[in-house]
């Protein structure tokens, strides 16, 4: 992916090149939009990696919450009804565009509950239901997961490791064995100040001298434009542990979706295994299948060819 030393700049122009492949206001052909909802701590340039896997009649569409993306200026928004409100304004300014006739939504980690949320929503407003909704390495809205901190819980620091990558990549580093350690060095840093003080804060350079990084990269303008952007998801993911932490220890009774649903998840993610995407069949009155491709946590964070697959075989038909 390209380098992140201007994060706008980078949005941009991946959404122009996204715009000449699936948006051209010359071609009358009906699609199908594909839309997807930000992740815990991320935005929707996450995804954007991928999009050209995608069949050509999806037509690509995105919904950005305040602090991220585009929207990184505003203050983030902390209540999940709050969020809500968002991203159904952000879903009627897409659907505004009436050249296509049906939509699916897609859900990634913590944007699951967001998307549940979103559906009750939009069944309350009466506005024309998905074709499908896409669920990928996510917990059910009433599970477990999100109830303990995500640094108070052992399973995720493995994968935290993991997922940081789309902060510092490859290339950042001289070698593979510095961007290993540099990632891990990072994601100890967090749990220690966590530990510390119970709270997550910035990681400076001073931090990641005093843990044995090298001077001369630490001190490039790539490198700190890619730690300003890690500790960002930092203080977005923070917000989104709360509110879902929040949302699952209250609890509630299940409002079935009225659409099919499609659950995607690594045979090496050790968070949402198969067991817990299979409960998501629980959360609608049709169809819901559940396909293990392989992978992490990260399968549709990176160009995941046999999760793209999945969500190609599910084009609804023309």
């Amino acid at each position: 992916m390209l380098a992140c030393t201007n994060y706008d700049c980078i949005h941009l122009t991946i959404v122009k090149i996204i715009y000449t492949r699936y948006f051209n206001v010359n071609t009358p052909t009906k699609k199908t939009k594909f839309i997807c909802l930000p992740g815990g701590g991320t935005s929707s340039v996450v995804f954007y990696k991928w999009f050209g896997l995608l069949d050509e009649h999806y037509r690509p569409s995105f919904i950005d919450l305040p602090g991220r993306g585009l929207r990184k200026s505003e203050a983030p928004l902390t209540d999940i009804h709050d969020i809500t409100s968002d991203l159904m304004q952000g879903l009627k300014k897409i659907l505004s565009d009436d050249r296509d006739e049906e939509y699916v939504l897609f859900g990634y980690c913590m944007g699951a509950i967001f998307l549940y949320e979103l559906i009750r929503k939009i069944k309350d407003e009466k506005l024309p239901m998905p074709s499908r909704v896409f669920i990928a390495a996510a917990d059910v809205p009433y599970g477990e997961m999100y109830k303990i901190p995500f640094l108070e819980n052992p399973a995720t620091k493995n994968q935290f490791y993991d997922l940081i990558k789309s902060c510092f990549p490859e290339h950042t580093f001289p070698d593979n064995e510095t961007m290993l350690a540099f990632r891990k060095a990072f994601v100890d840093i967090i749990y220690r100040k966590y530990e510390e003080i119970n709270d997550v804060t910035t990681v400076t350079i001073q931090d990641l001298k005093a843990a044995g990084c090298e001077d001369c990269m630490l001190t490039s303008f790539e490198f700190t434009e890619s730690l300003k952007l890690a500790n960002d998801l930092m203080r977005i993911l923070t917000i989104d542990c709360k509110i879902c932490s929040d949302y699952q220890s209250r609890g509630g009774t299940i409002d079935k979706l009225s659409c099919p649903v499609t659950c995607m998840t690594g045979s090496e993610d050790l968070l949402y295994p198969e067991k817990i995407m299979n409960l998501w069949k629980d959360y609608t009155d049709k169809e819901c299948t559940v396909h293990v491709v392989n992978g992490g946590h990260r399968i549709l964070l990176d160009p995941n060819p046999e999760a793209i697959a999945v969500i190609n075989r599910m084009l609804p038909a023309s």
